[in-house]
């Protein structure tokens, strides 16, 4: 069984997926961006349809169309997790609640500065802590990333160590 982008694939012998890959992937990002996709999430939907379509190569007519539905759909669905996890960092007092008029303006602007916490955590805390505000039980996250829930909790743990001790130094205590 293929993993990834480098999966067991013997099939290609004239690099015809390396070829779309290269032509295609800036064009889908561009779509997505067009679309209103952010660039993080416009990069992460395309690779992740590329990743796709190199997996069921031999089987996709068009490829071009393929992907782009494909990232399309990917985008929509990480904008739904990210909706929803503002939507569950607002009911668990991360981010205030002014009124429903004001609830995407106010998931907005709060957005930034807990993107930027995020990016202070090491990387597997970060990817841990992205996972659990989007919903993601630590068991899942464990199967997700192929180690243990405990190792899951730890880092998570650890992770709100660091993101209390951030929020402390810049004085944005709940």
């Amino acid at each position: 069984m293929g993993t990834g982008i480098h999966g067991e694939r013997g099939d290609e012998p004239d690099g015809a997926f390396e070829k779309f890959f290269h032509a295609d992937f800036p064009a889908v990002v561009a779509l997505l961006l067009a679309a209103g996709f952010g660039r993080d999430d416009a990069l992460d939907a395309a690779a992740d349809a590329m990743t796709q379509a190199y997996e069921k190569w031999s089987t996709i007519t068009s490829p071009g169309r393929w992907v782009r539905k494909t990232a399309i759909r990917i985008a929509i669905a990480m904008a739904a997790r990210q909706r929803e996890a503002t939507r569950r960092a607002i009911r668990g007092g991360w981010l205030a609640r002014t009124s429903q008029e004001d609830d995407r303006l106010a998931a907005v602007e709060h957005r930034q500065p807990l993107l930027q916490i995020l990016d202070q955590l090491p990387p597997q805390q970060r990817m841990m802590t992205a996972l659990r505000v989007d919903g993601y039980e630590p068991a899942e996250i464990a199967e997700l990333l192929g180690t243990s829930p405990e190792t899951v909790r730890s880092h998570l743990r650890h992770a709100r160590r660091r993101i209390e001790g951030i929020l402390d130094e810049g004085g944005e205590g709940r």
